[in-house]
């Protein structure tokens, strides 16, 4: 059984995206793609502070792990159920492409495609049990991503 932690993926992708470079160098020149990572870095940290504050002034966990106690969908949430996952998948390919890691973009499909097909769902189960039909309703409304 996979683990449903988003971050546990991250640093384990990232650990084989620079292993596979010390083994199989491609010595592409991403440094054009400096800035690049640079600006998807700094729109993650925003994303993520956003979406922090707002689960303050909800007075509910940033844990995934814990059962949220209120269904936050307004502000970032009313444009995408997973404002924190794409502020992840951002992170990865940032620090990516500032690192020069020639394996950027099956890394950060190879994430997407685990975040989309394993956690994501195993959440979205337990908010449908959680808040019922205001999930529902909420999910058939927003897009997963954007």
């Amino acid at each position: 059984m996979m683990p449903y932690n988003a971050v546990f993926w991250f640093v384990c992708l990232l650990v084989i995206l620079i292993v596979l470079e010390a083994i199989y160098p491609l010595d592409l020149d991403l440094s054009s793609m400096h800035i690049f990572g640079l600006l998807c870095l700094f729109a993650s940290l925003l994303i993520a502070a956003w979406t922090k504050y707002l689960y303050t002034r909800h007075r509910t966990s940033y844990d995934p792990a814990d059962a949220p106690l209120v269904l936050i969908t307004n502000s970032i949430y009313a444009l995408s159920r997973n404002p924190i996952y794409i502020a992840l998948l951002l992170a990865f390919l940032g620090i990516s492409l500032i690192f020069s890691l020639s394996f950027f973009l099956p890394g950060t499909f190879l994430l997407y495609m685990i975040l989309s097909r394993h956690i994501i769902p195993h959440e979205e189960e337990e908010l449908r049990r959680t808040f019922q039909q205001a999930y529902v309703e909420y999910e058939s409304s927003t897009p997963k991503w954007i």
